[in-house]
Parts: structure tokens; C-alpha cells; sequence
């Protein structure tokens, strides 16, 4: 993939069933600026790609590049299409798009690629325009219980106990399938979710807690087989989950930067320490420069 700006290429593995949607996915699991996949826009060979198309439909194949522009804010559903006819793509992604591969030393991807990328200002983006409420929850919507609550802490606390790296995935991952429920509950398509994906099984079924948390939100898998689905009736169950996560995701990422400052601390004062004279076992730190009061400079006076 290349972002419109010629800045930065990504390689990202992706079966050719998946569709567009799916590629966005893994590109915002790559890096949590990505995460917001409508702000993504794709395309290729100078065309705009749709969410619902699969991959090898698109045309795309091995080593072929993807052009990705990022939006201030979610970019409208494209049109389908009319009479055969495609939405072209404006000049700057399209000449990203239509570039040879060979112009940036892009390596070849594994499988047809798809990824994430940089920022495309959009000119007529209205960036501080207030986000628009979420539609009315269905008249008989579940109402969140404790017992509810309850069940979507257990899930929060099971996706902690993993190292950083996998909660970052798990939570972005799982806050933009709760996203699109909770803005879109008249989508059907965002409220069947396929276990077996390989992007969605290796992100959020094979993680400790992932599961339980879409159960948590009103999804359910009949039989213990097949798509997870949600009926309206967890419209709120689905906010509740979605909230819960956003301020657990918020609270994690805020812990685990401390940590790397802290760590960061102790490593400098660890090798100050080494860089010292032995003064007789005083622990003290001496602040401030050498040569300065409050530092290393000799008293005067003679005391």
C-alpha cells in the first residue's frame, strides 16, 4: 500500500475472498491512527474501492499497490455501482493508485494487499463539526443491567491480562465493530460478524476476553456455530459495551505510557548513578549543573 503523499509504504497480508472493508480493518490494526476505517478511502488502478467488494473482484493481485487516503473526519458510502460504471478516484489518490510499484521499492505483498496510511487533507472537511448523535436505540432494546455490567468487566479484565501489543489490536479492533453497530444499527452487515475470519479470529476470537465481549454486547452465535449476530434488541447493550471499552481502552493506553516513562526514568537514573564518584554511600541525588549552586561546584568558605 502507499499513501497518497508518496511518504510511506505498508505491506499487509490479505486473502483475495475478503472484501475492502476487511482490508481497512487490517490496516487500522496496524496502527491506532488507522483505526477509524471511514475515514479510510482506497483505491486502485485509478478507481475509488467499495467496502463490500472482495478483493480479487477489485482486480487486485500479488505485489500490486493500493493507494490509502485518510480523511479528517468519515468519508460518505460510495454509490453502487450503475450500469457497469465505477466512481473514479480524484487525482491525487488516483496517481498513488496507478503509480508502478517499482517507483518506490515497495516489496511485493504476500497475497493481494491492502494497508493503511497517511493523512489526505480533505478540503471540505468540516474537522471540529460536532459528531452527530447516534440514532434512536430500538423501542424494545435491552436495557444494560448490572448483571450486564458485570460480564463486560469480566471481559475488560480478561483482555488486560495480555501483553500490550495484543490489548492495543483487541481494543481498536473491537471498538470499531461496536462503532459501527452503535452508529449504524440498521446495517445488517455490521451486525453479523464471522468467527472464522482470519483478520477478526487472530485480533479478537483468539484473545482471552475478545469474545466475551461482543457476547456482552448482545452478539450471539446459534448453536455454537457460524456468524456472531445481534439482533436490535441489543442496541443498548451494544453502547453500554462500546462505552465501557472506550474509557477501559483510554485508561490502559495512559498505564502503559507511564510504564515506558517510568522505565525510561529508572534507566537514566541507573546510569547516572554508574557515572557517579563513590561518596561514601550518600543516596542523595545532587541537582542542579556542575559548577552551579545547588550542583557539584565546591563550597566556599572553606566548611
Amino acid at each position: 500500500m502507499r499513501t497518497v503523499d508518496d511518504t510511506e509504504n505498508v505491506e499487509v497480508e490479505i486473502d483475495g475472498n475478503e472484501d475492502v472493508y476487511t482490508l481497512k480493518v487490517m490496516a487500522g490494526s496496524v496502527k491506532a491512527d488507522w483505526s477509524d476505517v471511514d475515514r479510510l478511502r482506497l483505491a486502485w488502478n485509478g478507481q475509488l474501492l467499495r467496502d463490500g467488494d472482495k478483493i480479487a473482484s477489485c482486480g487486485i493481485k500479488e505485489g500490486d499497490l493500493v493507494a490509502v487516503a485518510q480523511g479528517k473526519q468519515a468519508y460518505p458510502a460510495l454509490p453502487a455501482k450503475v450500469g457497469g460504471t465505477v466512481q473514479k478516484a480524484g487525482p491525487h489518490l488516483a496517481k498513488a493508485a496507478a503509480a508502478p510499484a517499482a517507483a518506490s521499492g515497495y516489496p511485493a505483498a504476500k497475497a493481494a494487499p491492502a494497508a493503511p496510511a497517511a493523512v489526505a487533507p480533505k478540503p471540505a472537511a468540516k474537522a471540529k463539526e460536532a459528531a452527530a448523535p447516534l440514532p434512536p436505540a430500538s423501542a424494545n432494546a435491552i436495557k444494560p443491567t448490572t448483571e450486564h455490567r458485570n460480564e463486560i468487566d469480566g471481559a475488560l479484565q480478561k483482555l488486560t491480562s495480555h501483553p500490550w501489543e495484543v490489548q492495543h489490536t483487541a481494543y481498536s479492533t473491537l471498538m470499531k465493530l461496536l462503532k459501527n453497530v452503535c452508529e449504524q444499527p440498521g446495517n445488517e452487515k455490521y451486525r453479523s460478524i464471522n468467527p472464522d475470519n482470519g483478520v477478526l479470529k487472530a485480533k479478537v476470537f483468539d484473545i482471552d476476553g475478545g469474545k466475551d465481549l461482543l457476547m456482552a454486547a448482545g452478539f450471539k452465535q446459534e448453536n455454537g456455530a457460524g456468524n456472531f449476530t445481534s439482533g436490535r434488541e441489543a442496541d443498548l447493550l451494544a453502547r453500554e459495551a462500546f462505552a465501557c471499552l472506550s474509557n477501559h481502552a483510554v485508561k490502559q493506553h495512559e498505564k502503559q505510557e507511564r510504564k515506558v516513562r517510568d522505565e525510561k526514568i529508572a534507566e537514566a537514573i541507573k546510569k547516572d548513578g554508574h557515572n557517579r564518584p563513590n561518596d561514601g554511600g550518600n543516596k542523595r541525588m545532587n541537582l542542579g549543573a556542575p559548577g552551579t549552586r545547588g550542583g557539584n561546584a565546591p563550597r566556599r568558605g572553606g566548611g
